[in-house]
């Protein structure tokens, strides 16, 4: 009895809508040969490995598991076609301790993202994994450093790493994306004949920086504006910070990176862990999205849009480049507004008429809280045409 068959790029865009399920993809990898390649795509597209997991292996895009090192090398060896399907690997901080990971690393050469977390504390790192570079075996830096140079990596995200050496970053021609999460770096020179450093810096694009905590902006900016920087970091296009703005040399060191891409800054989203001094805003003559979090404000400071005001004010008066502005906040802060008062006031007059403002097209508000999310949303919206009319009028509020 023969079976119908399905030509294959049908097959390819059925399996395709199950990208974020994980379970019927290992299904359909058993259901037919037709089905393997492409359920396999998904499947090992994204890996996350820590050696917290040691019974066997489970991945997924859309559910990333944490399979054990030793136990995904052995699948590299078994089945060496799915090598190239691996386009995002991350690191758990357990994982590199693993004797499996620099084979893993020197096996993988089409990753484009790549995660190294550390642990949240000392007590957490105990003897069980990365805490600062130092701590890493000569054999797994020696990988790492092949594994940025030889990947086409473009997006790199850091999370609680310390004593990292700047020139690392050297070792990633094609970065573009950058995540900093509580990281700590030197200026060390880790180059030699086998990773020779580009000639040129490497023009970053994306930038995102959690500072909110430990995280050395100062350090990992200063060894960029030396002789030997490894990123360019006058031509970004999108910039994310979370920091503590009462620290004021870290506010200064922000203004001055903003400053310096005033010609290729287009979307700035500030989320302060503390209101305090106020960013200026007026260099920046490409700016087209401005995101003001100040959710994480509200243990010290009950009413945030004063500082709302004074950012706003600060924005380019004569390039009106601002098409979306976004503001993030918890659900207490509005909680019994009802009538047009200052500041709501205000800032739906600064909004509606002022004229640095004349190209917005959205003004979107969204908020933290224990409810549902569509539902709150179409409440949020009705709030704000209340507490901000003008710019409903206009069409602002989405």
């Amino acid at each position: 009895m023969s079976f119908p068959t399905f030509p294959q790029e049908l097959v390819d865009q059925v399996i395709d809508h199950l990208w974020d399920e994980p379970e019927q993809l290992k299904a359909c990898t058993l259901t037919s040969h037709s089905f393997t390649h492409s359920s396999q795509l998904h499947l090992f597209e994204n890996v996350y490995l820590d050696t917290m997991v040691i019974d066997g292996i489970s991945l997924g895009s859309g559910q990333l598991e944490r399979p054990s090192p030793t136990r995904f090398l052995e699948l590299l060896v078994e089945s060496p076609h799915i090598i190239p399907f691996v386009k995002t690997l991350q690191l758990g901080f357990h994982s590199t301790v693993d004797p499996a990971l620099p084979a893993i690393l020197k096996s993988l050469t089409h990753v484009q993202s790549f995660s190294l977390e550390g642990p949240l504390d000392d007590n957490e790192a105990g003897d069980f994994g990365f805490r600062a570079w130092e701590d890493l075996s000569e054999p797994l830096k020696e990988a790492l450093a092949h594994f940025m140079s030889v990947s086409p990596l473009k997006e790199l995200s850091l999370d609680t790493a310390v004593n990292l050496p700047t020139s690392l970053f050297r070792l990633i021609p094609q970065l573009s994306s950058l995540s900093l999460t509580e990281a700590f770096f030197e200026a060390d020179d880790i180059y030699n004949d086998d990773f020779p450093p580009p000639s040129t810096p490497i023009p970053l694009k994306n930038l995102n920086v959690d500072a909110a905590l430990h995280c050395d902006l100062v350090g990992f900016l200063e060894p960029m504006t030396d002789a030997k920087s490894a990123l360019d970091l006058t031509r970004l296009e999108s910039l994310s910070v979370t920091v503590d703005i009462q620290d004021l040399d870290m506010l200064e060191t922000l203004q001055q990176l903003l400053d310096a891409n005033q010609h290729s800054l287009e979307s700035f989203c500030f989320n302060p862990d503390h209101l305090g001094g106020v960013l200026s805003l007026s260099n920046l003559h490409s700016l087209h999205t401005l995101a003001l979090d100040f959710a994480h404000c509200v243990s010290t400071i009950h009413d945030p849009i004063p500082w709302v005001l004074q950012v706003l004010s600060t924005t380019n008066a004569s390039s009106s480049t601002l098409t979306t502005l976004h503001f993030h906040t918890v659900l207490q802060d509005l909680h019994g507004q009802t009538d047009i008062s200052p500041p709501w006031g205000d800032l739906d007059n600064l909004i509606a008429e002022d004229r640095r403002f004349r190209n917005l097209s959205k003004c979107t508000f969204t908020v933290d809280g224990p409810f549902d999310e569509e539902e709150i949303n179409g409440l949020l919206r009705q709030q704000m045409a209340i507490l901000m009319p003008k710019a409903a009028a206009k069409g602002l509020i989405a």
